[in-house]
């Protein structure tokens, strides 16, 4: 069953699919780019993922190759996050679980929300340079 955040990121991610990023006026600017004219971690996600969802790679990275660190982090979490539901005395042995439960182990780390934290801060810079 879809729940309403589900729909509701079905249908932003519909919008964002018929509507380019560059030439449609409505989406929003980057409130870091217009205060400081710097481009912020996530400066050109919008359009690369656009560019995405119309199979062509090499632009997406040209607008941020962030987006596919960025997949890969939402893909740990939400694996960590299936395991965490899916635990109990059932699946406790079962041996397919191990890379969800290794999922996990990284996600729920002390130290992960801080290495996130680093990494867009390092990236906003290079980008910068």
């Amino acid at each position: 069953m879809l729940t309403a955040g589900m729909i509701t990121v079905i249908m932003l991610f519909g919008i964002l699919y018929f509507h380019n990023p560059e030439t449609a006026g409505f989406y929003p600017q980057c409130p870091s780019k217009i205060l400081t004219g710097y481009d912020c971690a996530g400066c050109g996600s919008l359009r690369g993922l656009h560019a995405l969802m119309h199979g062509d790679i090499g632009a997406a990275w040209r607008f941020n190759p962030a987006i596919f660190v960025a997949f890969v982090v939402l893909a740990l979490i939400g694996v960590a996050g299936l395991h965490r539901h899916r635990l109990s005395a059932k699946y406790a042995g079962n041996r397919t679980l191990s890379f969800s439960r290794r999922c996990a182990a990284i996600t729920g780390h002390p130290a992960f929300p801080l290495s996130l934290l680093v990494l867009i801060v390092v990236w906003t810079i290079v980008r910068n340079l």
